[in-house]
Protein backbone atom coordinates (compact mmCIF):
# COMPACT_ATOMS: atom_id res chain seq x y z
CA UNK A 1 0.00 0.00 0.00
CA UNK A 2 1.34 3.39 -1.03
CA UNK A 3 1.84 6.10 1.57
CA UNK A 4 -1.09 8.04 0.10
CA UNK A 5 -3.47 5.08 0.31
CA UNK A 6 -2.28 4.28 3.86
CA UNK A 7 -3.06 7.84 4.97
CA UNK A 8 -6.54 7.65 3.39
CA UNK A 9 -7.33 4.33 5.11
CA UNK A 10 -6.26 5.74 8.49
CA UNK A 11 -8.52 8.77 8.00
CA UNK A 12 -11.51 6.56 7.11
CA UNK A 13 -10.92 4.30 10.16
CA UNK A 14 -10.74 7.30 12.50
CA UNK A 15 -13.97 8.75 11.06
CA UNK A 16 -15.80 5.43 11.39
CA UNK A 17 -14.67 4.94 14.99
CA UNK A 18 -15.72 8.46 15.94
CA UNK A 19 -19.16 7.95 14.40
CA UNK A 20 -19.61 4.65 16.24
CA UNK A 21 -18.71 6.18 19.54
CA UNK A 22 -21.11 9.04 18.92
CA UNK A 23 -23.90 6.57 18.18
CA UNK A 24 -23.36 4.79 21.51
CA UNK A 25 -23.62 7.91 23.64
CA UNK A 26 -26.70 7.80 26.03
CA UNK A 27 -28.27 10.99 27.33
CA UNK A 28 -28.01 11.48 31.09
CA UNK A 29 -31.14 10.58 33.10
CA UNK A 30 -33.37 13.53 33.79
CA UNK A 31 -33.60 14.41 37.46
CA UNK A 32 -37.08 14.48 39.01
CA UNK A 33 -38.53 17.96 38.97
CA UNK A 34 -40.71 19.65 41.58
CA UNK A 35 -40.92 19.01 45.30
CA UNK A 36 -41.84 16.00 47.42
CA UNK A 37 -45.17 15.77 49.30
CA UNK A 38 -45.20 17.04 52.87
CA UNK A 39 -46.94 14.76 55.38
CA UNK A 40 -48.40 15.83 58.72
CA UNK A 41 -48.79 13.49 61.72
CA UNK A 42 -52.17 11.86 62.35
CA UNK A 43 -53.62 10.28 65.49
CA UNK A 44 -56.59 8.03 66.17
CA UNK A 45 -57.94 5.91 69.05
CA UNK A 46 -59.39 2.41 68.78
CA UNK A 47 -60.54 -0.29 71.18
CA UNK A 48 -58.70 -3.59 71.40
CA UNK A 49 -60.76 -5.92 69.24
CA UNK A 50 -62.12 -3.06 67.15
CA UNK A 51 -61.24 -1.31 63.93
CA UNK A 52 -60.78 2.23 62.67
CA UNK A 53 -60.42 3.96 59.31
CA UNK A 54 -58.52 7.20 58.80
CA UNK A 55 -57.78 9.37 55.75
CA UNK A 56 -54.26 10.64 56.44
CA UNK A 57 -53.93 12.63 53.22
CA UNK A 58 -56.48 15.16 54.45
CA UNK A 59 -53.78 17.18 56.21
CA UNK A 60 -50.91 16.40 53.80
CA UNK A 61 -49.83 18.85 51.12
CA UNK A 62 -47.88 18.99 47.88
CA UNK A 63 -45.81 22.17 47.25
CA UNK A 64 -46.41 21.88 43.49
CA UNK A 65 -50.15 21.38 43.80
CA UNK A 66 -50.01 17.79 42.51
CA UNK A 67 -52.78 15.42 43.53
CA UNK A 68 -51.65 13.08 46.29
CA UNK A 69 -52.36 9.38 46.58
CA UNK A 70 -51.77 6.88 49.36
CA UNK A 71 -49.35 4.49 47.67
CA UNK A 72 -48.72 1.90 50.37
CA UNK A 73 -48.31 1.25 54.07
CA UNK A 74 -45.37 0.01 56.08
CA UNK A 75 -45.13 -3.18 58.07
CA UNK A 76 -47.30 -3.92 61.10
CA UNK A 77 -46.99 -1.41 63.92
CA UNK A 78 -44.33 -1.86 66.57
CA UNK A 79 -45.70 -4.59 68.82
CA UNK A 80 -44.46 -7.18 71.25
CA UNK A 81 -43.04 -10.33 69.59
CA UNK A 82 -46.15 -12.46 70.20
CA UNK A 83 -47.40 -12.37 66.63
CA UNK A 84 -49.24 -9.99 64.34
CA UNK A 85 -52.10 -8.49 66.32
CA UNK A 86 -52.81 -5.82 63.69
CA UNK A 87 -54.31 -6.19 60.23
CA UNK A 88 -53.75 -3.15 57.98
CA UNK A 89 -55.38 -2.49 54.63
CA UNK A 90 -55.36 0.62 52.46
CA UNK A 91 -56.75 2.11 49.29
CA UNK A 92 -55.69 5.29 47.50
CA UNK A 93 -57.03 7.61 50.23
CA UNK A 94 -57.59 5.72 53.49
CA UNK A 95 -56.02 3.27 55.93
CA UNK A 96 -58.05 0.73 57.91
CA UNK A 97 -56.55 -0.90 60.99
CA UNK A 98 -58.16 -3.91 62.67
CA UNK A 99 -56.87 -4.62 66.16
CA UNK A 100 -56.81 -8.05 67.76
CA UNK A 101 -58.41 -8.38 71.21
CA UNK A 102 -54.96 -9.62 72.37
CA UNK A 103 -53.35 -6.21 71.91
CA UNK A 104 -52.33 -4.50 75.13
CA UNK A 105 -53.55 -0.92 75.61
CA UNK A 106 -50.86 1.54 74.55
CA UNK A 107 -49.56 3.67 71.71
CA UNK A 108 -48.44 2.23 68.37
CA UNK A 109 -47.28 3.72 65.07
CA UNK A 110 -48.53 2.96 61.57
CA UNK A 111 -46.48 4.15 58.58
CA UNK A 112 -48.02 5.12 55.25
CA UNK A 113 -46.57 6.68 52.10
CA UNK A 114 -47.99 9.71 50.27
CA UNK A 115 -46.94 10.09 46.64
CA UNK A 116 -47.29 12.54 43.77
CA UNK A 117 -46.04 12.12 40.19
CA UNK A 118 -42.36 11.91 41.18
CA UNK A 119 -41.86 11.42 44.92
CA UNK A 120 -42.81 9.13 47.80
CA UNK A 121 -42.92 10.57 51.34
CA UNK A 122 -43.51 8.55 54.55
CA UNK A 123 -46.09 9.68 57.07
CA UNK A 124 -47.11 8.40 60.51
CA UNK A 125 -50.38 7.58 62.22
CA UNK A 126 -50.25 7.34 66.00
CA UNK A 127 -52.64 4.59 67.05
CA UNK A 128 -53.83 4.64 70.67
CA UNK A 129 -55.32 1.28 71.67
CA UNK A 130 -57.76 1.48 74.56
CA UNK A 131 -59.06 -1.33 76.74
CA UNK A 132 -62.42 -2.53 75.45
CA UNK A 133 -65.50 -2.30 77.71
CA UNK A 134 -66.41 -5.61 79.35
CA UNK A 135 -69.78 -6.67 77.97
CA UNK A 136 -71.16 -9.25 80.42
CA UNK A 137 -73.38 -12.23 79.64
CA UNK A 138 -74.66 -14.33 82.53
CA UNK A 139 -77.21 -17.10 82.79
CA UNK A 140 -80.11 -15.89 84.93
CA UNK A 141 -80.18 -17.80 88.22
CA UNK A 142 -83.17 -20.11 88.63
CA UNK A 143 -84.52 -19.06 85.24
CA UNK A 144 -83.60 -21.78 82.71
CA UNK A 145 -83.08 -20.58 79.16
CA UNK A 146 -82.52 -16.91 80.03
CA UNK A 147 -79.33 -14.85 79.58
CA UNK A 148 -78.79 -11.29 80.75
CA UNK A 149 -76.48 -9.01 78.77
CA UNK A 150 -75.09 -5.93 80.53
CA UNK A 151 -73.44 -3.04 78.71
CA UNK A 152 -71.13 -0.81 80.81
CA UNK A 153 -69.87 1.16 77.78
CA UNK A 154 -70.76 4.78 77.11
CA UNK A 155 -72.31 3.79 73.78
CA UNK A 156 -75.02 1.37 72.70
CA UNK A 157 -74.13 -2.08 71.34
CA UNK A 158 -75.95 -4.62 69.23
CA UNK A 159 -75.62 -8.19 70.50
CA UNK A 160 -76.31 -11.29 68.42
CA UNK A 161 -76.16 -14.84 69.72
CA UNK A 162 -76.53 -18.45 68.61
CA UNK A 163 -74.79 -21.80 68.31
CA UNK A 164 -71.21 -21.81 67.09
CA UNK A 165 -71.61 -23.56 63.74
CA UNK A 166 -75.18 -22.90 62.71
CA UNK A 167 -75.75 -20.92 59.53
CA UNK A 168 -77.95 -18.29 61.18
CA UNK A 169 -77.82 -16.71 64.63
CA UNK A 170 -80.78 -17.17 66.98
CA UNK A 171 -81.53 -13.54 67.83
CA UNK A 172 -80.29 -10.01 68.41
CA UNK A 173 -80.89 -7.22 70.89
CA UNK A 174 -79.78 -3.60 71.21
CA UNK A 175 -78.44 -2.75 74.67
CA UNK A 176 -78.19 0.99 75.43
CA UNK A 177 -75.28 2.47 77.37
CA UNK A 178 -75.26 1.43 81.02
CA UNK A 179 -78.28 -0.85 80.68
CA UNK A 180 -79.01 -4.58 80.48
CA UNK A 181 -81.35 -6.82 78.52
CA UNK A 182 -82.57 -10.35 79.21
CA UNK A 183 -83.14 -12.72 76.29
CA UNK A 184 -84.25 -16.32 75.81
CA UNK A 185 -81.78 -18.77 74.24
CA UNK A 186 -82.21 -22.28 72.89
CA UNK A 187 -78.72 -23.79 73.18
CA UNK A 188 -76.75 -24.84 76.23
CA UNK A 189 -73.54 -23.36 74.81
CA UNK A 190 -74.23 -19.92 73.45
CA UNK A 191 -71.77 -17.81 71.43
CA UNK A 192 -72.45 -14.08 71.34
CA UNK A 193 -70.93 -11.09 69.59
CA UNK A 194 -71.35 -7.43 70.53
CA UNK A 195 -70.48 -4.50 68.30
CA UNK A 196 -71.04 -0.78 68.02
CA UNK A 197 -72.87 0.97 65.19
CA UNK A 198 -69.61 2.07 63.52
CA UNK A 199 -67.93 -1.30 64.17
CA UNK A 200 -65.09 0.44 66.04
CA UNK A 201 -65.93 -1.89 68.94
CA UNK A 202 -66.28 -5.66 68.50
CA UNK A 203 -66.21 -8.42 71.10
CA UNK A 204 -66.95 -12.16 71.23
CA UNK A 205 -67.98 -14.20 74.24
CA UNK A 206 -69.68 -17.39 75.33
CA UNK A 207 -71.99 -18.47 78.11
CA UNK A 208 -73.31 -21.85 79.27
CA UNK A 209 -77.01 -21.99 80.02
CA UNK A 210 -79.34 -24.49 81.67
CA UNK A 211 -82.33 -25.08 79.41
CA UNK A 212 -85.87 -25.95 80.44
CA UNK A 213 -87.06 -29.50 79.66
CA UNK A 214 -88.23 -29.88 76.09
CA UNK A 215 -86.26 -26.88 74.85
CA UNK A 216 -83.05 -28.64 73.93
CA UNK A 217 -81.86 -28.33 70.35
CA UNK A 218 -79.89 -31.20 68.83
CA UNK A 219 -76.15 -30.82 69.39
CA UNK A 220 -74.35 -28.92 66.62
CA UNK A 221 -71.82 -30.99 64.69
CA UNK A 222 -68.15 -30.04 64.25
CA UNK A 223 -67.98 -27.83 67.32
CA UNK A 224 -64.18 -27.80 67.29
CA UNK A 225 -63.99 -25.13 64.60
CA UNK A 226 -66.02 -22.45 62.88
CA UNK A 227 -67.27 -23.44 59.43
CA UNK A 228 -67.12 -21.02 56.53
CA UNK A 229 -70.93 -20.91 56.34
CA UNK A 230 -71.58 -20.17 60.01
CA UNK A 231 -73.02 -16.83 61.07
CA UNK A 232 -69.98 -16.36 63.29
CA UNK A 233 -67.50 -16.51 60.40
CA UNK A 234 -69.57 -14.09 58.33
CA UNK A 235 -69.88 -11.62 61.18
CA UNK A 236 -66.23 -11.54 62.27
CA UNK A 237 -64.32 -8.55 60.90
CA UNK A 238 -61.60 -9.29 58.32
Amino acid sequence: MTPRRRALASALLAATTTAGLATLQVPAAQAATGSAPVTAPDAVSVFAGGSTTIEPLQNDTDPDGDQLALCRTGDDPSVDPTGKPFFISADSTSVTVMVSPRVEPGTYTVTYYACDLSYLTPGTITLTVEKAPEIKAVAVKDRPGLVRFKNPADFAVLIVWGARNEEDFDGSVRVPSGESRTVRVHHERVIWAAFSRKFDFFKFGRVTVELPNGDRHPPVQNTDGVTSRSWLSRLAPR
